[in-house]
């Protein structure tokens, strides 16, 4: 079960996004779909949120494109020269390798010639054994979150979110962006906060890279 943590209540319905760095996003959309006078586009995509309508029907089959992954956060910090970001290292848990073709080898037959026993001959040593698979690789992920005016860094260090681990990676002036966290948020943009999982599970029993369905 997802649920938003927050210590004031709020009610259903709230919006839920990221507030990334999308002001430039937000101002050639609005630009291109409003025939309204040019302060009033700029106002509009100042805002941190867009305006809330009523969003359109999608099918299961476009839902599923969405990969949401749990994620820890394993490092936050503040962005130097940056107002509204705060950028967070993501543990997403085992990288997904991608699977590789196996080509099965023809076999041979072979006789084996019983050779004459020599005394005194030492034994022939037994063939060393195959290495040890290598570790797996964790798939660590940098996203910078426009979170800065809601949350400290360390408020949100070790907590489980959730991320769109399928979104391509956006790169701003402050380094690339490798997923997106969501946060949930009400219409004035006054409460936002991380979604996460049931608060009564203990955090060590959820495992980051846990699909979210």
């Amino acid at each position: 079960m997802i649920r938003s943590i927050i210590s004031k209540s709020l009610k259903s319905g709230h919006f839920i996004y990221s507030p990334r760095y999308y002001s430039s996003t937000i101002s050639s959309t609005l630009s291109s779909t409003t025939t309204s006078s040019s302060s009033t586009t700029t106002a509009a995509a100042a805002s941190p949120l867009p305006t809330t309508t009523t969003p359109d029907i999608i099918g299961v089959e476009d839902f599923f494109k969405v990969d949401l992954r749990i994620a820890r956060v394993i490092n936050a910090e503040h962005v130097k020269g940056a107002k509204k970001l705060i950028k967070l290292t993501l543990d997403l848990g085992e990288k997904k390798q991608k699977p590789t073709l196996v080509i099965d080898q023809p076999t041979t037959t072979t006789t084996t010639i019983n050779e004459p026993i020599i005394e005194n001959q030492e034994p022939i040593s037994p063939p060393p054994p195959p290495p040890s698979p290598a570790p797996a690789t964790r798939d660590i992920r940098t996203v910078f979150s426009g979170v800065k005016a809601y949350y400290e860094p360390e408020q949100l260090l070790n907590k489980n979110v959730i991320v769109v681990a399928n979104l391509a990676p956006k790169k701003t002036k402050f380094g690339v962006s490798e997923a997106m966290v969501l946060f949930a948020s009400d219409d004035d943009s006054k409460n936002v906060i991380y979604s996460t999982l049931d608060p009564t599970v203990a955090s060590d029993a959820i495992q980051p890279g846990w699909r979210v369905l």
